[in-house]
């Protein structure tokens, strides 16, 4: 099990939390901007949460999830993906692909996956709003499982900066009591 190889190393842990709250809050700032000062800058009616709730009303919160995911695959890939040629016992050529990131496979696949399901969702919301479907949408589900989506997005964000910071900070070597090579090596036969 992972969690039998390592404790969570609070230098890492702390440096995913500071770049997924700096990425939120740049990342979100045309959502939560105008309708935080709105009032004090206009006359309006509607109150700073009505304002956030119409802007997220449409499923927008898909959108800005699905870009959270893009960073994510890149940095499961970047460094951490290597293509290996082996030979069979037969004489062939095996290739095999892996990422040597922990978790790495998974939270990339698993972006790919989210990426596809939350841009047809967004795009369901949009041709529904666009075409007037008799379809009514349920704007509060829509809210909420949007919510949710970008929810698990930036938890899989602040997860893959985690490990990335682990492995390039020299954690990998404090968590396995040697260098990052070890580590990487454990983590690959692990069952």
């Amino acid at each position: 099990m992972l969690a039998a190889h390592f404790h969570l190393h609070g230098h890492s842990l702390k440096e995913a939390i500071i770049e997924t709250t700096m990425a939120m809050i740049f990342s979100t700032i045309p959502l939560w901007l105008f309708p935080l000062f709105s009032p004090v800058i206009f006359n309006v009616e509607q109150g700073t949460k009505a304002q956030l709730v119409e802007n997220i009303r449409g499923g927008e919160l898909f959108l800005y999830a699905v870009a959270t995911l893009g960073p994510i695959l890149y940095l499961t890939t970047y460094k951490y993906f290597e293509r290996q040629e082996r030979e069979t016992e037969d004489g062939k050529k095996s290739i095999s692909y892996k990422i040597d990131l922990p978790l790495g496979r998974t939270l990339a696949v698993l972006s790919v996956l989210m990426a596809i399901a939350f841009g047809a969702i967004f795009g369901s919301i949009r041709l529904n709003l666009m075409i007037g479907s008799p379809l009514e949408l349920n704007q509060g589900g829509t809210i909420y499982l949007s919510g949710i989506a970008y929810s698990f997005s930036i938890l899989c964000f602040c997860v893959t900066a985690y490990f990335r910071n682990c492995v390039t900070n020299g954690a990998a070597p404090d968590l396995m009591r040697g260098d990052e090579m070890s580590f990487l090596a454990v983590w690959r036969n692990r069952k």
